[in-house]
């Protein structure tokens, strides 16, 4: 969000979406982030995405965009990851 919004309205944002209480709920997520932001929620979801794939490195192929489906594919990405050590 810092690369879209800058620092103070990545802020900003967090704190009036109180952000830090849904984030392990990508749904809730999603909902919040449409309230404030409407049809630009979806860029600001597809750079989340794109940033937590860099810092995990892996590149997922997009086919129809679903913030909720990207964030459970990069969550069982890293849970078998785990599993296996690798």
């Amino acid at each position: 969000m810092k690369l879209i919004l800058g620092d103070g309205g990545a802020q900003a944002a967090f704190f009036h979406l109180k952000l830090d209480d849904c984030l392990d709920d990508p749904q809730e997520t999603d909902r919040r982030l449409s309230l404030l932001f409407k049809t630009g929620a979806e860029v600001l979801e597809r750079a989340i995405l794109r940033e937590l794939q860099k810092r995990i490195g892996v590149t997922f192929k997009e086919t129809d965009f679903s913030f909720e489906k990207g964030v459970d594919e990069l969550q069982r990405f890293t849970a078998t990851m785990a599993r296996t050590g690798k």
